[in-house]
C-alpha cells in the first residue's frame, strides 16, 4: 500500500512437500480485472536459500538460490512459472520428499507510472498446482 514510483516491496511463501514421494508444482496467477494496477507493477520471483545480514527472510538481501524464476520485472497480472498440466512440463518445480523451498516475490512500481494509478489497488491470486512425480511422466 501507498507505493510511489520507484519503490519495492518484498514478500515470500515457503512450498513444503510432506509428503513421501516427490512432486513437481507450477504456479499461475488469476488477476481480480477490476483494476489495471496489476497490469502496471512489476513482479520477480526467485528461490531464496538464506535471509540476509539483516536476519529477515524475504527482503532485498536474501540468499538468492536461483534469480528469476519468473521476471525479471514480468508484469504481476500474467505471473507464471511451469504448467499446471499434467505430466512434466517446461519450467515446472521439483521437490524432493520432505523437501521444501522459499519464494521470494518482488513487486516494484516502474519510475515511469504516471498519475492514472493514484489511488488504485489491485487484487492477484497465486494458484498453485502440485502433483506427484511418480507414475506422472
Amino acid at each position: 500500500s501507498n507505493m510511489a514510483p520507484g519503490d519495492v516491496e518484498y514478500g515470500g511463501l515457503k512450498v513444503d512437500n510432506d509428503g513421501t514421494l516427490e512432486l513437481r508444482y507450477a504456479m499461475t496467477t488469476t488477476a481480480d480485472d477490476t483494476s489495471t494496477l496489476d497490469e502496471q507493477l512489476d513482479l520477480t520471483i526467485d528461490v531464496v536459500t538464506g535471509p540476509g545480514v539483516d536476519g529477515i527472510w524475504y527482503t532485498d538481501d536474501d540468499v538468492v538460490g536461483e534469480a528469476n524464476i519468473y521476471g525479471p520485472d514480468g508484469v504481476l497480472s500474467s505471473a507464471f512459472f511451469g504448467d499446471p498440466t499434467q505430466g512434466e512440463q517446461a519450467g515446472d518445480r521439483t521437490l524432493a520428499s520432505s523437501a521444501s523451498e522459499r519464494l521470494r516475490f518482488k513487486a516494484t512500481l516502474p519510475l515511469d507510472t504516471d498519475n492514472t494509478y493514484q489511488g488504485t489497488t489491485c487484487t492477484v491470486a497465486f494458484v498453485f498446482d502440485a502433483e506427484q512425480t511418480a507414475s506422472n511422466p
